[in-house]
């Protein structure tokens, strides 16, 4: 394994005998080293394999800005990720939360607290990458003695949530997060219902409106719908096919583009559900 690029005395980026990437962290690992130099192996701490995703120039930034200490932790919190969630690129993932969390840990050294508008929505529709965050929150309060609140949790919980979608993109992952409630709210007056959130139908409901904002932001099509199937929960699901009008009407305001056949049929079969 030989080097290519040293960072600091302690991060260096190396290449395998097989062409392969990695980034390697250690004490000393880069100290005097040299491109194309051997990579002392003895001396390897933590390593993470790069991918044709990686972003190598932000990559590159964030291991010559933020301190090995931090660089660490990041590395030891992305492992909770990677074992609990199914995460597209993980290297992606490690230059987004070590970039936001970096400068989000000098701020609260300040005793600069943002609030995180989206908290209690976050905490419902993503309770798994929020759970995770609480761990991943845990570990750099024992590690970097910053105690996160919350609201941090949450920001975390959305770069998750981040890099588990294709998109990559998180102004969609927020968006998509604010349409999910929207949508809810309006399915909750019209049928003139408090959601019972402990429910399977419930859950159902939250789980295919996640998929569905996905899909519709992407302006994703999907194929031809079913016109029998359309007309049947139309006449025998009346109130809940009302509903998803309502629905389809603020989709066509709000974002100049109505749903499909498909994306009607199966909304309605989910909030006749959600009635039962």
């Amino acid at each position: 394994m030989r080097v290519i690029k040293v960072f600091n005395n302690n991060v260096i980026l190396a290449r395998t005998d097989s062409n392969q990437e990695l980034v390697l962290m250690g004490k000393g690992i880069g100290f005097h080293k040299k491109i194309k130099d051997t990579v002392e192996e003895s001396k390897i701490y933590k390593r993470f394999v790069l991918d044709e995703t990686t972003n190598n120039s932000q990559l590159e930034q964030i291991l010559e800005d933020v301190p090995m200490e931090e660089l660490n932790t990041y590395r030891d919190i992305l492992e909770i990720a990677r074992k609990k969630l199914t995460i597209i690129s993980l290297p992606n993932l490690f230059i987004t939360l070590s970039d936001h969390l970096h400068y989000t840990i000098e701020r609260y050294r300040e005793g600069v607290v943002i609030g995180n508008p989206l908290l209690f929505e976050i905490k419902k529709f993503y309770t798994d990458e929020f759970e995770v965050g609480l761990q991943m929150a845990e570990v750099i309060k024992k590690e970097l003695d910053v105690a996160l609140p919350e609201d941090e949790v949450g920001f975390i919980a959305l770069h998750l949530v981040n890099a588990e979608e294709k998109t990559g993109d998180m102004n969609t992952t927020i968006k998509g997060t604010q349409l999910v409630k929207s949508i809810l709210s309006i399915i909750s007056k019209f049928l003139e219902i408090e959601y019972d959130e402990s429910t399977l139908n419930y859950q159902r409901l939250v789980t295919h409106l996640q998929f569905f904002v996905q899909r519709f932001l992407s302006n994703q099509k999907s194929e031809d719908g079913d016109e029998f199937l359309y007309s049947f929960v139309k006449d025998k699901y009346s109130e809940s096919f009302r509903c998803m009008q309502r629905i389809n009407e603020f989709l066509r305001n709000t974002y100049q583009r109505p749903m499909d056949l498909n994306e009607k049929i199966y909304l309605t079969i989910h909030i006749e559900r959600i009635r039962e």
